[in-house]
Order: structure tokens, then C-alpha cells, then sequence
């Protein structure tokens, strides 16, 4: 698709839900720490790469 195509609103609507996959909130890691299943070295990784890249 080129920048000129333009996209009927149905379409825009649908492309942007379509982006929604790739959320943080879908990774498999995100939703085993949320439900409490990540472990504590799986914790302490993520506070530790979540301080380096902040």
C-alpha cells in the first residue's frame, strides 16, 4: 500500500485494531506475571531490565 491509497473508515478502523496484537499486554510474559505465575527470578529480571531501559 502506498501513502496515497487512502483506506475507507471500516479499513482505518480495522488497521488500527489489527495493531492492538502486538501490545505488551498480549506477550505470554506479561499475562503469567499479571495472573502471578511469573517467578521471582522472572520478576527481579524484568524490574532489572525494566530500570536499564527507562
Amino acid at each position: 500500500m502506498q501513502i496515497t491509497d487512502m483506506l475507507s473508515p471500516q479499513a482505518f478502523e480495522q488497521a488500527l485494531r489489527d495493531k492492538g496484537a502486538y501490545y505488551h499486554i498480549h506477550h505470554p510474559y506479561h499475562i503469567a506475571m499479571h495472573n502471578g505465575q511469573a517467578t521471582r527470578e522472572q520478576i527481579q529480571g524484568w524490574v532489572a531490565n525494566r530500570f536499564y531501559y527507562q
